[in-house]
């Protein structure tokens, strides 16, 4: 009789599984049904779980700003004053980044606007948990985690604009091209593998932040400025 196979967590590949984490948490999202539906679970260990739903109490408030559709007005109106509440680091942090600037309307007229702008140590928040979401969506498409031995390349996005548009066009291109999406599409990514260099190619689309990246048996800087942090 064969011994069943122990799962190990998707995100340190080391300790054995004993809860099934949301690649896209909750906490991001209204609770209504067409946000939650189909989630994406993947096996997590309970360390892991931990460390990144701490993370996502930071991402799921900074991600609402600047993003201006139903989901995150809903958010930013009922859900991210309770959060803030509950941690008066981040409510600081939040006021002390809001600062007005003028900006030239597709109208022509110039008008005050909001800017909310991140500390360095935010940014790498920000990278951890894009670190999680693509070691979550490589187990739940691949069937397999992200071998320990590889890293997880992000651009940097400073050169998003020179970056980007041709890397998403790159992966668009691949024969092994994917597409899925969550949460009412609030939530996009896409994917492509290449088999010969043992890489596979990420496009994450979140709100209005648009995140390129590989994982890759290599350590080296990719060409177009791929390591973000």
């Amino acid at each position: 009789m064969k011994k069943k196979r122990r799962q190990t967590c998707c995100y340190c590949g080391r300790r054995t599984i004993l809860a099934k984490d949301h690649v896209l948490a909750k906490c991001f999202l209204p609770n209504e049904q067409k946000y939650r539906r189909d989630p994406i679970l993947v096996p997590s260990c309970n360390e892991c779980n931990q460390n990144k739903s701490k993370i996502e109490q930071i991402t799921a408030v900074y991600f609402q700003f600047g993003h201006g559709d139903y989901a995150s007005e809903h958010m930013l109106k009922n859900r991210v004053p309770k959060m803030l509440r509950k941690n008066k680091k981040l409510a600081d942090a939040i006021s002390m980044g809001l600062h007005k600037r003028w900006a030239k309307h597709s109208s022509g007229l110039v008008l005050p606007e909001l800017v909310l702008e991140f500390p360095h140590e935010t940014l790498l928040i920000f990278r951890k948990w894009f670190e999680y979401v693509v070691r979550g969506l490589h187990r739940h498409e691949l069937k397999r985690r992200v071998p320990l031995e590889h890293t997880i390349y992000f651009m940097n996005p400073l050169e998003r604009d020179e970056v980007t548009i041709p890397f998403r066009e790159w992966v668009r291109s691949q024969a092994s091209h994917k597409t899925g999406s969550l949460a009412n599409k609030e939530f996009h990514y896409e994917f492509a593998v290449n088999h010969k260099e043992r890489l596979t190619m990420w496009v994450v689309l979140f709100k209005s932040i648009e995140v390129v990246g590989v994982t890759s048996p290599r350590k080296k800087n990719f060409k177009g400025g791929l390591h973000w942090l």
